[in-house]
């Protein structure tokens, strides 16, 4: 599953309404998700010294060159990506996480933010992985800052939807949440409105993306407003 943020485009909606009321998306919403996608897959693929790792994982995967078990750019066959179509790739061995900072490199809100990517392994299939992320239900169990995330509007359902087969010619689920979070340093609550959207990658079949925007106009916004 990857993931990522973009400031490319605008998403416009007249409201938020409950969950089974009419909401205007407007022909936008193809073209923002595109770009969206595109901009999560490139960073999380990305294997340019444009991301730094940490002093941990520069150990971890000097230790993987040396080892007799990292084959064909750190991937080994019980990582089961020697078939894996993007290379260079540095895999993950056993329960290790690596870790690396960097910069996303484009113009926007919140552009000149570090970005932190991470990558490990979890047993389970990927499309599972995905489903127990999309629901909003299951938040808290991974997520201790979290007091919940709510679902606002299901734009679209299905990740197995083709953009053949959907009203907005998009593939996948797409749905905007309210997610609340109480970091443990802060002495406030912060409030986050924004576009979820997952789909299968065409390409390397059995892989998804999943890709999490916020919705709110600027840095100013708050959950009165209408987010755009």
């Amino acid at each position: 599953t990857l993931s990522s943020s973009s400031s490319c485009a605008s998403l416009t909606l007249d409201t938020l309404p409950p969950a089974n009321d009419f909401v205007f998306v407007d022909h936008n919403l193809a073209p923002i998700l595109k770009k969206l996608d595109q901009l999560g897959f490139d960073v999380a693929t990305d294997e340019s010294d444009r991301f730094v790792p940490t002093h941990e994982t520069e150990k971890l995967l000097s230790r993987y060159r040396k080892s007799q078990e990292a084959q064909d750019n750190s991937c080994s066959s019980n990582d089961n990506c020697s078939t894996w179509p993007l290379q260079p790739w540095h895999g993950v061995h056993g329960d290790d996480v690596l870790i690396w900072t960097g910069e996303v490199k484009h113009d926007g809100l919140g552009s000149g933010w570090p970005v932190c990517k991470c990558r490990g392994l979890v047993q389970t299939s990927p499309k599972a992985l995905l489903e127990y992320l999309m629901d909003s239900s299951k938040v808290r169990e991974y997520n201790k800052m979290s007091l919940g995330r709510e679902d606002l509007y299901y734009i679209q359902s299905g990740v197995d939807k083709k953009a053949a087969n959907s009203s907005y010619g998009i593939p996948g689920d797409c749905k905007i949440v309210k997610a609340t979070n109480k970091p443990r340093l802060l002495p406030i609550t912060i409030e986050m409105i924004s576009l979820m959207h997952c789909k299968e990658i065409e390409n390397i079949p059995g892989s998804f993306l999943m890709v999490y925007r916020s919705c709110f106009e600027d840095s100013t916004a708050n959950g009165d407003v209408t987010p755009v």
